[in-house]
């Protein structure tokens, strides 16, 4: 993790060899894990822009590329650099990621339901990763269903009990469940709220723990 020898190392790897993407790879994630954002956008920007023009590009550029534009709050660019990768034929061990990451962009640029779309199937496929139930569960709020993304701000919570903001969040989503719901459920998504809200308050008392349980 000597990251600043890595860049150093890396630079001049792409002095060298102009033309390698992975050293322009390399050195804008060495430069990434510096904080140094915006020089790693723009030879992460460069290794897509060499990957693209070979036979068969290579997902981890624009995945990479896409991280760093969420970092820096680049949604719209990030949004687009995942839109053009085939999430389909990706390789299994980057949908979770890609799924992750495709979800923040679209949430933050109003395509929520785009994001529910991805999230839901990578949950079928990697149904015990609580980051990808959290993320369904802020997707669900973004297209107005509270029922579900109680279900996945629930799922969540159980996949991970320690993670308060999953706790929170059903809790939250059981309670406007609740208040949208007839009579005969109404019931049931109040006492959910307030048994999720009682195990939040037992693990750590809170002042917003405390409230949600009253």
């Amino acid at each position: 993790k000597d990251y600043a020898t890595a860049a150093t190392e890396f630079e001049e790897v792409t002095k060298t060899n102009p033309d390698y993407v992975g050293g322009y790879y390399m050195l804008g994630l060495s430069q990434r894990a510096q904080g140094n954002v915006s020089a790693a956008l723009g030879n992460l920007r460069k290794a897509v822009e060499l990957d693209s023009a070979g036979e068969k590009p290579d997902p981890r550029y624009r995945i990479a590329l896409a991280q760093g534009l969420n970092q820096a709050k680049q949604y719209n660019e990030a949004y687009s650099t995942l839109n053009a990768v085939d999430f389909g034929s990706l390789p299994g061990s980057y949908r979770s990621s890609y799924a992750l990451m495709f979800a923040q962009a679209a949430n933050k640029t109003n395509r929520s339901g785009e994001a529910v779309n991805v999230l839901n199937a990578q949950v079928r496929a990697d149904s015990s990763n609580a980051a990808l139930y959290q993320a369904l569960g802020i997707a669900q709020n973004g297209v107005g269903d509270d029922k579900a993304a109680y279900n996945a701000f629930k799922r969540a919570f159980e996949l991970n009990p320690r993670d308060e903001a999953s706790g929170r969040n059903a809790a939250r989503a059981a309670i406007a469940t609740a208040r949208r719901s007839s009579a005969s459920e109404k019931s049931r998504y109040y006492t959910e709220a307030a048994r999720i809200a009682e195990k939040l308050a037992a693990a750590r008392i809170t002042t917003t723990n405390d409230l949600l349980t009253r």
